[in-house]
């Protein structure tokens, strides 16, 4: 499926209902309905264009219009061009690791490594309710666990410090939410492109810079990467 022409049919025909309905307000005299119509047209033509941007940035590589196929290997996107085919591979970082990600060790990694990467930070705002239920629900867990403890057990001294110490870290994490903003997740991605004349060479070239950027941020960071598939590219770059 082309990416950028769905997008702009989207476009077309939001411009297209846009426009009727700013004739029917004005027909009628309803200026204010005009006004916030005219708005909500203007800023829905800058998210639609937005997009668009957006996608031939990062699928339409190389002057390719983003014609994105379906490649052999589950780990890439594979877009293809006039002249070869561009693979697209991802990495999730997870984990707060030992290191701090901030301008030395993005640098040291920079230095390090033999392909060009994107780095993405993606903030999702979590359910609230969701968020404290499942708190709770881990806390009584614990709380269970530590009122069934065998304490004849050789090893129950040590099972029991270490239930007390996390139901003391749900119970802070539980009085930390309580009191503070709304809590959010943040999420790391790294993202890598390679040419090749062919698909499999594309892709291969891919999995083998997305897997040594992903060792150098694990090395530096301390944290423990994932490689996405295919589909899990589509979600996160988007």
């Amino acid at each position: 499926m082309k990416i950028k022409n769905a997008l702009r049919r989207n476009e077309n025909l939001i411009m297209q209902a846009g426009i009727a309905l700013l004739i029917i307000a004005f027909m009628h005299n309803y200026w204010p309905m005009a006004l916030l119509l005219g708005i909500a047209y203007a800023l829905l033509i800058i998210d639609t264009k937005a997009n668009i941007i957006h996608s031939e940035r990062l699928l339409g590589v190389n002057g390719s219009d983003g014609n994105i196929i379906e490649g052999n290997d589950k780990l890439c996107l594979l877009s293809r061009s006039n002249n070869g085919y561009t693979a697209i591979a991802a990495s999730s970082i997870n984990g707060s690791g030992n290191g701090k990600l901030d301008r030395d060790s993005m640098e040291s990694i920079i230095s390090k490594t033999e392909f060009p990467f994107r780095f993405m930070a993606s903030v999702e705002r979590v359910n609230l309710k969701n968020f404290m239920e499942k708190l709770q629900t881990q806390k009584r867990i614990k709380e269970i666990q530590l009122s069934r403890l065998d304490k004849s057990s050789h090893k129950s001294a040590m099972v029991e410090a270490r239930l007390r110490a996390e139901i003391s870290h749900l119970s802070d994490e539980i009085e930390d939410f309580v009191s503070g903003g709304t809590p959010v997740n943040v999420h790391y991605y790294v993202i890598v492109s390679e040419y090749g004349d062919n698909a499999y060479a594309a892709q291969n070239s891919a999995k083998m810079a997305i897997k040594q950027v992903s060792s150098l941020f694990d090395s530096v960071l301390g944290s423990t990467s994932k490689v996405l598939k295919a589909s899990e590219i589509i979600r996160a770059i988007h």
